[in-house]
């Protein structure tokens, strides 16, 4: 093969190939903009709906024991129960429900929603 025509060869590749990063970089270029600009609310929507939805999960853990059927480790709910006392609007509605919902002691439950605190959390059950 002459000379001339290996460097033809070579920049005819050349061409190829940056031809080929140009396209490579305008798409993924379109896209991103096909997803920010034009289905950015779309995305925004949901990205929030996921935020704010909680799921429940149907089993609990099941008990570790060991080979002779000791338990090592157990499934305990527990349930933390957060305050936000100057944001309340009735305090004795919620020093009521806090002691029969939670079983709180009267006292703990007052000390709870006292309008000077910025959050407490109840001990749960």
């Amino acid at each position: 093969m002459k000379p001339g025509r290996r460097a033809q060869i070579f920049a005819v590749r050349r061409r190829i190939l940056v031809a080929a990063w140009i396209a490579a970089t305008a798409a993924i270029l379109a896209r991103a903009a096909q997803l920010q600009l034009v289905q950015g609310d779309e995305w925004r929507a949901a990205a929030l709906q996921q935020h704010r939805t909680s799921s429940e999960v149907p089993a609990s853990r099941g008990t570790i024991v060991d080979r002779d059927g000791v338990p090592l480790a157990l499934t305990r709910e527990r349930v933390r129960v957060a305050v936000a006392p100057a944001e309340l609007v009735d305090r004795e509605q919620a020093v009521r429900l806090l002691r029969e919902v939670l079983g709180l002691p009267a006292r703990l439950a007052r000390d709870l929603t006292e309008p000077t605190r910025t959050w407490s959390v109840a001990p749960g059950r």
